[in-house]
Order: C-alpha cells, then structure tokens, then sequence
C-alpha cells in the first residue's frame, strides 16, 4: 500500500509568490474537505474532499508513526445526508471542516506534488509530497525554497485548525 511522505510549512505573501514563480504547471482549486474520527478508530480519519464537482471518500491512517501516512482513496457519488447517516450509523463524527485554495502542481516526473494552500482561518501553507519517497527528498526542494527544517509544522490542518475553535 502506498504512503505518503510530506512536509507543510507556514508560509507568508513573499514566500508564496517565491514559491509560485520557481515552478511551473500550475493548477487552482477550491477544496472542502471533512474529517470525521470514532472512538474506535484511534490510528485513522475519514476524509470526505468535495472539489471542481467532484467528490472523493479517503480513509488516512498513521503507518509507522515517523514518516507519512497510508491513504486509501476513491471517487464517490455524494448523498450528503445518507452518507452521513452511514458515517454515524458507524460511529464516525464530524471533526473538522476546512477550506482551501490551492494551488498544485507536480515536478520530478510527477513523483512530487506541490500545494501552496490559502486555509480559511489559519493562512497560507506549503506542502510538499511524495509517494513511497523519503522527507530527504522534499528536505532537498524545501531548501531549494529557502526552508529550513526548523520550518516545519508536524501537525496537520486538521490539529492546526482543532488548536483555533
């Protein structure tokens, strides 16, 4: 099963534009995405991403703890209220809501993906990730950039977002 290596950093108005001049490519999207957490699943969230008309379901849990998570992904059709209702039925509850712009593009063959994210409520990011790849490989890019490690934010939106309700 594939994992997800990334690393997020805050970002501010210069570092974006640095950011968004250095690469090419790239694409803007509005996102929405929901989390939902149970009791009994204490490794793993149910992420519900509505973007561009599209509705994707993601199950991420933590792997080993140290380097990134697994992701299970799919496209679903979207009946807000009974799937929520399977949710709950589930023992699965809203946690969080966040939107997003987002600007994403690709390099190195399209092994490394690079969102510059606007969250509502919290400001502007930059994630850097790769699939089945090592942090030394975005470490490489991010000091490209101008990031250092002591940059770095380990916790995700979710956590970021949960610390300002």
């Amino acid at each position: 099963m594939p994992q997800e290596v990334e690393i997020r950093f805050k970002i501010d108005k210069d570092k974006k534009n640095k950011i968004l001049e250095e690469f090419d490519g790239w694409e803007e999207i509005w996102q929405e995405d929901l989390y939902y957490r149970a009791d009994h699943d204490e490794k793993g969230v149910i992420r519900i991403r509505k973007q561009g008309g599209v509705t994707e379901l993601s199950y991420k849990f933590f792997t080993d703890g140290k380097e990134g998570w697994g992701e299970i992904e799919t496209p679903i059709t979207y009946e807000e209220n009974s799937f929520i209702d399977i949710l709950k039925k589930i023992g699965y509850e809203l946690d969080v809501k966040i939107n997003k712009k987002r600007h994403t593009t690709r390099i190195k063959g399209g092994d490394i993906e690079i969102n510059v994210d606007k969250i509502e409520g919290l400001g502007c990011f930059c994630e850097l990730e790769i699939m089945e790849g090592t942090r030394k490989e975005l470490n490489k890019i991010a000091e490209k950039l101008g990031i250092e490690e002591n940059d770095v934010i380990n916790e995700g939106y979710v956590q970021l977002v949960k610390k300002i309700k």
